[in-house]
């Protein structure tokens, strides 16, 4: 009897395996396949917070590009440019009213693991954070490795991402006479995140997840600094699908680790397709 259950459970996850179509539709477990591009852009405000660091009284227009170069590898490019509204980063930094390239990054996945409705991916990247203070400079160089796994059963996914991060900071930030102000430390940093996502229909899906980062490294530098606790942000949307190659989504995020803010939070609309 216990064969025979195993073996019916097993014809169930092969069946909707081979029925989950790779569908750009918000889907945590998406990557582009062999020669597709996708593309997925993402327009986001709210208040500062350590997960968002940028978004207080300002935008982020965040691109993120890849290309699949086999079914099982996809190498991308990420990009996000800020619009500040007001003067958030204090008199020292007057980013008031000021556009500004904020990073960009090269992110890549491989599936290593594609077995009925179980997907696996190890992930990487390496990006550059900047800062606008008489022109452009490089604030951090960040580093990260990773690994994705999930089940995609059709109508519902689930997945998870364990993530490692190093975070070079060396920038003088601001300048007055005599007084410099600068960063010159490296954090590293773990990452854990669980997203999952349900399809009422063909046209709707809705997503939900939580990321909790810590620092590991213990650099007296961020631990001087009280925003630079360890973020735990929930996050929850809608998506709407036009076909099988382009949605729309809006999303809500929240810090509730952001006891020393009067808010921590943001929303977001995005627009994802694959061609």
């Amino acid at each position: 009897m216990k064969k025979i259950a195993l073996t019916s459970v097993l014809a169930v996850f092969a069946a909707t395996g081979a029925n989950a179509a790779n569908v750009i539709d918000g889907n945590p477990l998406y990557r582009p396949t062999l020669k597709h591009f996708a593309s997925i852009t993402t327009l986001t405000t709210g208040e500062n917070s350590y997960a968002n660091p940028r978004l207080a009284y300002g935008y982020d227009l965040t691109e993120d590009f890849m290309y699949g170069f086999t079914d099982h590898f996809a190498l991308g490019v990420e990009t996000t440019v800020s619009y500040d509204t007001d003067n958030a980063n204090g008199s020292d930094l007057d980013h008031a009213h000021q556009l500004s390239l904020e990073n960009v990054y090269v992110n890549g996945s491989y599936r290593f693991m594609d077995v009925c409705a179980f997907k696996a991916d190890v992930l990487a990247s390496v990006g550059r954070e900047f800062v606008m203070n008489d022109g452009l400079h490089t604030m951090a160089t960040v580093w990260g490795l990773g690994v994705k796994a999930g089940l995609d059963l059709g109508d519902f996914t689930i997945a998870g991402t364990i993530g490692v991060h190093d975070i070079d900071m060396n920038v003088r930030l601001a300048e007055k006479g005599w007084l410099a102000w600068g960063i010159d430390a490296e954090m590293w940093t773990l990452s854990a995140e669980v997203e999952a996502q349900y399809v009422i229909n063909e046209d709707f899906n809705v997503v939900a997840g939580a990321k909790y980062m810590f620092d590991v490294s213990h650099d007296g530098y961020f631990e001087d600094l009280q925003q630079m606790n360890n973020p735990l942000v929930g996050k929850a949307g809608v998506n709407y699908n036009f076909d099988e190659t382009k949605y729309v989504g809006a999303y809500a995020t929240y810090d509730v680790n952001a006891e020393h803010q009067s808010k921590a939070w943001g929303v977001s609309v995005r627009f994802g397709i694959d061609f």
